[in-house]
C-alpha cells in the first residue's frame, strides 16, 4: 500500500520517499511527454503542487552517483534545461518491463 511519492509539498530537495498509495496528490506522478527525449525518457512531474509554468519533477541529486553506497536520495525539484531546451539528464526517467511474449 506505498507509493513513491513526497511526505509534504513538493519544492526545491523535498524528499522522496514511499507514501500511502492515493492518499493525496502527493503520490502521483505525471508523465511530461512534452519534454522526452523520444527513447522513452521522460520527466515525472510531482502532483503535490499546482506551479504547472515550473513544475517540481523527480530529481536525481547532481553531487551523486548510482554506485555511491549508500545511494543519493531521490528529490524533487524544479524542472531544468539546458541552453538548448532539453531536461536535465538527472530528470529523465524510463521503465524497462521486459519482453512481451
Amino acid at each position: 500500500g506505498l507509493c513513491v511519492g513526497t511526505a509534504s509539498t513538493a519544492a526545491n530537495g523535498t524528499p522522496v520517499v514511499l507514501v500511502p498509495c492515493g492518499a493525496s496528490a502527493k503520490s502521483v506522478w505525471v508523465v511530461d511527454s512534452q519534454d522526452s527525449i523520444g527513447r522513452g525518457y521522460v520527466p515525472l512531474i510531482n502532483g503535490s503542487d499546482t506551479n504547472f509554468s515550473h513544475p517540481y519533477v523527480l530529481h536525481y541529486p547532481g553531487n551523486g552517483h548510482p554506485t555511491d553506497t549508500p545511494r543519493p536520495t531521490l528529490n524533487t525539484w524544479t524542472l531544468q534545461k539546458y541552453s538548448n531546451n532539453s531536461v536535465f539528464d538527472n530528470e529523465l526517467w524510463g521503465a524497462n518491463f521486459g519482453v512481451l511474449r
